[in-house]
């Protein structure tokens, strides 16, 4: 759906499609073990990227219907453009080099890179778990006391946000 890339802002109320499929990327996030202020932040990066290359798609194919022209052969019609860009030398060896070539898609790249740290995220916070409590509301590394019991949460202000929420839960 082409069209859903333009539908911008975030004070639309979401369908049941939106709000399924939400819940759905949000169970995956979930079970990797990250705190809940990180999984939900996890869900959004990766839905804002996919939002964004579905917009530059969009803005492509209308810049192409209105001109008649192809990204690559309006592109290539401005070859000249890097012969004249002597005084930036990386841009010249990057483009002497082929780096302009695009083998890749550069939707799988970003998205394979994009989460490969989130993986790496989730990696650290298993390491980090054996060693560090980190706070169940934001995922903060919580300094543990010497003795007594062991805490929870990061900061005041965390634990208030935790109690609200079971408080609002339970209505």
């Amino acid at each position: 759906h082409p069209w859903l890339a333009q539908v911008r802002g975030g004070r639309h109320v979401p369908g049941p499609n939106v709000v399924a499929r939400y819940e759905r990327m949000l169970g995956v996030v979930a079970e990797t073990g990250l705190p809940p202020s990180e999984v939900i932040a996890v869900a959004g990066l990766v839905g804002r990227f996919v939002d964004s290359e579905a917009l530059l798609l969009v803005e492509a194919a209308e810049t192409e219907r209105r001109s008649g022209l192809s990204e690559e052969e309006w592109w290539g019609g401005r070859d000249t453009l890097f012969e004249r860009l002597g005084g930036y030398p990386t841009i010249t060896r990057l483009w002497e080099e082929g780096g302009f070539d695009r083998p890749e898609d550069p939707f799988e790249f970003g998205l394979a890179r994009l989460l490969d740290g989130v993986e790496l995220l989730i990696q650290q916070r298993y390491e980090s778990s054996d060693k560090t409590e980190v706070c169940v509301v934001c995922g903060t590394p919580v300094e543990q006391p010497a003795s007594g019991r062991p805490r929870a949460y990061c900061s005041p202000s965390c634990r208030q946000r935790a109690y609200r929420r079971r408080r609002t839960d339970a209505t």
